[in-house]
C-alpha cells in the first residue's frame, strides 16, 4: 500500500473534524495531533519533520503562559503578562516553523516518489498552519486519486 495513503490512514481526521476537535478542547488536541503525525511522518515516509525536542518545546510553550499567569495571580507581578506575550510569539513561529517543514517533506516526497509537483503555499501555511498540513495529507492520500495517476 501507498505510504501517503498510509498516513492518511493513521491520521483518520477530517479537516473540518479537526478544527472542532481543536475549538473543543481549547487547542489541547492539536498538541495530539501535532504529536502522533510528526511520529507517522518519519514511520511512514521515513523522514523527521522536527525531532521530539522541538515536538516537546512546543508542548510545553503552549501550558506556559497557564503557569505564569498563575504565578502573576498569585504574586500580582504585571511584567509577567509581557512574558507571556514573548511565550506567545515564539509559540506561534514554532507552529509556522513545523507546518512549513511538514509541507516542505510531504512536497518533496510525492515529487521524489511519484514524480508528482505540488504547488503548496507557504501563504496558506501562515493563515491555516497545521489545519492545512492535515487538509495535504487528507487530499494526497484519497486513494482515487492515487488510482487515477496510475501510481502504486
Amino acid at each position: 500500500m501507498n505510504a501517503i495513503v498510509e498516513l492518511k490512514k493513521a491520521n483518520n481526521l477530517g479537516t473540518f473534524k479537526f478544527i472542532i476537535w481543536t475549538l473543543i478542547t481549547l487547542g489541547i488536541y492539536q498538541l495530539v495531533w501535532i504529536y502522533r503525525v510528526n511520529k507517522s511522518i518519519k514511520k511512514l515516509l521515513g523522514v523527521e519533520v522536527k525531532s521530539n525536542a522541538f515536538i516537546k518545546t512546543l508542548i510545553m510553550l503552549y501550558f506556559a503562559p497557564f503557569f505564569i499567569a498563575l504565578i502573576g495571580v498569585i504574586t500580582a507581578l504585571v511584567y509577567l503578562k509581557n512574558l507571556n506575550d514573548i511565550i506567545d510569539f515564539i509559540g506561534l513561529f514554532m507552529w509556522i516553523e513545523w507546518a512549513n517543514v511538514a509541507r516542505y517533506v510531504l512536497t518533496y516526497y510525492c515529487l521524489g516518489e511519484y514524480n508528482i509537483k505540488l504547488k503548496t503555499k507557504f501563504f496558506y501555511v501562515i493563515i491555516f498552519n497545521i489545519f492545512y498540513i492535515n487538509y495535504l495529507i487528507n487530499y494526497l492520500g484519497d486513494e482515487k486519486r492515487f488510482s487515477a495517476n496510475q501510481l502504486h
